[in-house]
């Protein structure tokens, strides 16, 4: 008789047993054993094509899930000594993009939750968006009057993430005219000098970190996922991939996948985004 059993691979196993993690996960769903700050970069309600976007519906179930383990803080609090026991957690935008206004704000708002949205000011009042400049994707950012009005309840901040969202490594010798001109427009549209900066792609070295760090910004962040520090240097973690979970979301903020294990699974079990 010919057996019909098929060897089970490595790949499948992985799998397998990241599939019992998740199960774990369900149960023990208010473990948050680390301080950290969230980027996130589009929260859409259609698909638009962009791998970094987030599902709008997943994000509110998210928010749900870090309130009720965790104690969201502004952005200029999650480094200092804490004060409670509970972890603390910050969260960021990047880009600045249009879909924050409709999904994002409303669900921030109505629970009180502060955030950092970073502004790549020159595409703020431009006829090409920053995802159609880089991918070809037509996604809007929001507009001054936007951010006025999300602004004037000061739970939202607007921090600088360069004019021209170009790489800090590939522009240092223009890299200070820059950020300054992202800092005098969103003083000059926002009425407030910028305490926060983010990175571009993440990427800088210690040249870049020398010219953004004589800004004065109590916080400049990079997209190292690293634990958090005393000092204006921090590293986020990207939440990203609409296909994702929750589960898959509490064990990556709980620091129990690493990069290349995140990368498998969305390969093998959602497809990129």
């Amino acid at each position: 008789m010919i057996s019909t059993e098929r060897t089970i691979s490595t790949s499948e196993k992985i799998v397998i047993q990241t599939l019992d993690l998740f199960r774990v996960a369900q149960i023990k769903s208010k473990v948050m054993p680390r301080d950290l700050i969230l980027t996130y970069h589009s929260v859409e309600t259609e698909r638009s094509g962009y791998k970094f976007a987030v599902n709008a519906q997943l994000f509110a179930q998210q928010i749900e899930y870090l309130a009720d383990c965790a104690e969201i803080v502004p952005l200029g609090e999650v480094s200092q000594p804490a004060t409670s026991n509970r972890p603390r957690i910050a969260i960021t935008f990047d880009d600045a993009y249009g879909d924050f206004y409709d999904n994002v704000y409303p669900i921030l708002r109505a629970k009180n939750i502060p955030a950092v949205v970073f502004v790549p000011t020159q595409f703020i009042e431009s006829d090409q968006g920053l995802l159609e400049r880089d991918e070809g994707i037509a996604k809007p950012h929001l507009t001054w009057e936007q951010m006025n009005h999300i602004a004037a309840t000061s739970q939202i901040e607007f921090g600088s993430h360069t004019h021209s969202h170009k790489s800090a490594v590939d522009i240092i010798d223009t890299l200070r005219t820059d950020i300054q001109l992202s800092i005098v427009a969103l003083e000059k549209n926002l009425g407030e000098r910028p305490k926060h900066f983010a990175y571009p792609y993440g990427q800088y070295n210690m040249q870049t970190h020398d010219i953004v760090q004589n800004f004065g910004f109590e916080t400049i962040c990079t997209m190292d996922n690293t634990p958090l520090a005393a000092g204006p240097f921090q590293g986020r973690l990207d939440v990203y991939d609409r296909n994702q979970q929750l589960p898959y979301f509490k064990l990556t903020a709980a620091g129990l996948l690493s990069p290349g294990m995140k990368d498998f699974i969305r390969q093998t079990m959602y497809g990129r985004a």
